[in-house]
């Protein structure tokens, strides 16, 4: 652990868990010194002799100095990546739980990834406030997630603001927005502390264009705009790292086939309203069997590239017999790697079968 010191060295106390592998109890230790702003101190001495093993399980800082400072807390295995650095106020603490967790063997080697402990995301809720911005985190929470490398955690408060229409922090990574397009969503930080965390737009899920004085980000979700360049509206639920996300928009507005009658099964893009590193849709199915149709007429949907020839998403109106009868539901559907899915009805023709269907919403993993 090392912080910087202001005027005075600020007196830290530690205390943590600690799980012999040898014993059939936990027992509980503690550490404090003070911190110079050079030298790192040790929390946690890796174990020794035999098997045994420490499991550092709830780990707290109390801040006993008189104003705030700097802390960051690292895993020294020969190749050191911090799990926490942030500002610890005067008489205030941070509390690292099991959500991670660092293991030592009987070397002091940690055995368990950088995945296994930070695989962290925690709030970080995305919410569209207007047609050019959407927020990352709540207003009065904490929001804390791991990096794209899972070796550092960004850790911000309350809600930032990425605005499509503005260029660099807090707006696009590079370039001018362009229309019908999705947008990774980005928390961006700065491993030195010296720059807060803030929002980035980029149209690269993986390798953003960072500003200058930020080294690590993570995607926390997408953003798409329609050919006017407004930012699809949209409600996201979930935590962790799974979210779903559901269009408050009209149906028209992403609807991704329109009266269609196609008796083969045939492919149908959903990318416009999937992003492209999801692979599953929820969809409105709208099937309609007019005056030629039939008693028995379907509508069909299954993932692209499916062999099934009787899929489990079927629908069929009841009594269609010489009137239009029509049926409607939402449906949950995986589709393939380009966001795609295929569909069939019985009979083709607008007098005798008809299906549109409409992306409501979609699953992403984080």
């Amino acid at each position: 652990m090392a912080g910087a010191a202001a005027t005075t060295e600020p007196s830290f106390y530690v205390s943590y868990g600690v799980t012999d592998a040898r014993k059939d109890f936990d027992s509980i230790a503690n550490n404090s010194g003070s911190l110079n702003g050079a030298t790192p101190v040790t929390l946690v001495a890796a174990p020794s002799g035999g098997n045994i093993r420490h499991d550092v399980r709830d780990l707290t800082i109390f801040n006993l100095d008189t104003q705030a400072n700097m802390i960051t807390i690292r895993v020294d295995t020969g190749a050191k990546f911090n799990i926490w650095k942030g500002l610890v106020p005067s008489g205030g603490s941070v509390t690292l739980n099991a959500t991670s967790i660092i293991v030592y063997d009987a070397n002091g080697i940690q055995t368990t990834s950088p995945d296994a402990v930070l695989s962290t995301f925690e709030d970080a809720k995305l919410v569209w406030t207007s047609i050019t911005t959407v927020t990352l985190g709540t207003i009065g929470n904490d929001s804390v997630v791991s990096d794209s490398l899972r070796k550092n955690l960004i850790r911000w408060n309350g809600a930032l603001s990425a605005v499509i229409t503005t260029a660099g922090v807090g707006g696009l990574d590079t370039g001018s927005e362009a229309a019908d397009t999705w947008y990774a969503t980005h928390i961006i930080g700065d491993m030195s502390g010296v720059n807060a965390p803030v929002a980035l737009l980029s149209l690269s899920a993986t390798a953003p264009t960072l500003p200058a004085g930020y080294d690590i980000f993570r995607r926390v979700g997408w953003v798409r705009n329609d050919s006017s360049s407004d930012l699809l509206k949209f409600f996201q639920c979930g935590s962790g790292r799974s979210r779903r996300y559901y269009y408050d928009e009209t149906r028209v507005t992403t609807e991704v086939l329109g009266t269609a009658s196609a008796t083969a099964f045939t492919s149908v893009d959903c990318s416009s309203f999937i992003p492209p590193t999801s692979q599953c849709g929820r969809f409105y199915v709208s099937f309609e069997v007019g005056t030629s149709g039939a008693d028995g007429d379907a509508a069909e949907i299954r993932p692209d590239g499916s062999s099934v020839t009787n899929p489990t998403s079927q629908f069929r109106p009841s009594n269609a017999v010489s009137t239009v009868k029509q049926t409607w539901a939402p449906v949950d559907l995986i589709t393939d790697v380009n966001q795609s899915i295929e569909y069939a009805v019985s009979q083709g023709g607008a007098s005798q079968n008809q299906l549109t269907l409409s992306v409501i919403g979609w699953e992403d993993s984080l």
